[in-house]
């Protein structure tokens, strides 16, 4: 999986933190990329030493570091202060990197784990890709979903669509799995107004296979030009709300992880994650990583 250089795992003691470990140090190794490994002190407990609280994290990490540099990994620890997904968007903005790994609340899955969280916060606002791992023991993935929106046609969704099947078709052989491309769809814009009238039959069954071969269309012109070698495809495109599609189609066909985007306005500093794309995450209780459109601005900066 050769697509990032520059990893940053956080280790915040976690059940499951090992399996997100296992499979960062596996992409580093693969990719020869930089790792980092940190853990995030918001509030050092009552009657202890705040240098020593944190000398006592940065031991941890330097045993966790010290065994990984003998195989030969670029591997860094760091011990960031303030609040979690602060303190991680302003390291990312300082050192380039172009991947956040962490793990999914062992406790409440990843349903509970996405709202109110570092992990939604980090979603919503970090520069660059975040992947959320369940929490369970580190294996290959089986089946793999990419989840795109093929409905709109400005060159921001394509590049984001394209990089999304690029990365989900990466994974798929590095993991020897199936790759499960999905996207919901639906009747746009004219037709769609038309749908609303009470059009005879025959005419909604022609508009509904029109829509369905455009999308369809659409679907082969992306897979042109990319790489498909050595990995098992299933596409399925599903008429429906991708808010209800994706994440049945996640549980139906048991994926262990989906890839991602979600929408913002690039240029703008801030970002509100889709509705879509909160809706479907509130549901999943697989492993996710999420990119934005390029483009996009952080609304953490490294001061203020």
């Amino acid at each position: 999986m050769r697509n990032f250089k520059n990893i940053f795992v956080l280790l915040d003691r976690k059940i499951g933190d090992e399996a997100t470990l296992d499979r960062a140090v596996e992409m580093a190794r693969d990719n020869k990329a930089r790792l980092t490994l940190a853990e995030v002190v918001e509030h050092v407990p009552e009657r202890s030493n705040t240098l020593g609280f944190i000398d006592e994290r940065a031991a941890h990490l330097e045993r966790l570091v010290g065994g990984l540099r003998s195989t030969g990994i670029e591997v860094d620890e760091v011990v960031l202060q303030g609040p979690t997904f602060i303190a991680i968007i302003r390291h990312v903005l300082r050192e380039g990197i172009d991947l956040v790994m962490i793990t999914a609340d062992g406790r409440g899955g990843l349903r509970d784990l996405f709202f109110g969280s570092n992990s939604l916060h980090l979603i919503r606002k970090a520069p660059c890709p975040v992947w959320v791992m369940k929490p369970v023991k580190h294996e290959p993935y089986k089946r793999i979903m990419a989840a795109l929106d093929l409905a709109v046609g400005d060159p921001e969704h394509e590049g984001l669509n394209r990089r999304i099947l690029e990365l989900g078709v990466s994974l798929a052989r590095n993991d020897g799995s199936e790759l499960v491309i999905t996207h919901a769809w639906d009747l746009e814009g004219a037709d769609l107004e038309h749908s609303r009238m009470e059009l005879p039959y025959g005419e909604l069954e022609k508009l509904l296979e029109e829509n369905e071969t455009r999308h369809s269309t659409r679907l082969d012109e992306l897979l042109e030009g990319i790489d498909l070698g050595q990995v098992r495809l299933e596409p399925h495109l599903e008429r429906g709300d991708p808010g209800v599609v994706i994440p049945l189609l996640a549980e139906t066909q048991k994926v262990d992880c989906i890839v991602m985007g979600t929408v913002c306005r690039t240029g703008i500093s801030g970002f509100f994650i889709g509705n879509t794309a909160e809706t479907i995450l509130q549901q999943v209780a697989c492993s996710v990583l999420t990119l934005k459109p390029k483009g996009f601005v952080s609304p953490v900066t490294l001061t203020g």
